[in-house]
């Protein structure tokens, strides 16, 4: 700069100020799609965290409607399929398996698994000495 005429540094400047400004605009507008992206997830019942929309939310309109419009229609089918499993009797499980095909009910497994031997002394078969 110090080699720069007047006229040089002006227009250095401006074109300074003109760049800012171009990323002030679009940090702003991207805020406002994040909010309202995020008041649209909320309407859909779609729960997202802010890390959720800064991977959804881009810089123009359409492309982040049709990112939401995706999640909508993913959520839907993930409901839909858990719904169909709930409704078939086989309900998917936190370990993976089914109980369909145990010998005992699911409470009878818990239950062995879970308690304690306790010693009855009224059916003590053993003699005392």
């Amino acid at each position: 700069m110090a080699k720069m005429d007047t006229d040089q540094k002006t227009q250095y400047e401006l074109e300074q100020a003109k760049k800012k400004n171009e990323e002030l605009e679009a940090y702003r507008s991207k805020n406002e799609m994040t909010k309202t992206a995020k008041k649209m997830a909320d309407e859909a019942g779609v729960s997202l965290t802010d890390d959720d929309l800064s991977h959804i939310v881009t810089t123009e309109a359409d492309s982040t409607k049709a990112n939401l419009d995706w999640l909508k229609g993913l959520k839907d089918r993930i409901s839909e399929q858990v719904k169909k499993d709930y409704l078939s009797g086989n309900a998917p499980k936190a370990s993976g398996e089914s109980l369909s095909g145990k010998k005992n009910n699911y409470g009878a497994q818990l239950a062995k698994k879970t308690a304690k031997p306790v010693k009855n002394p009224y059916f003590n078969n053993q003699a005392k000495k």
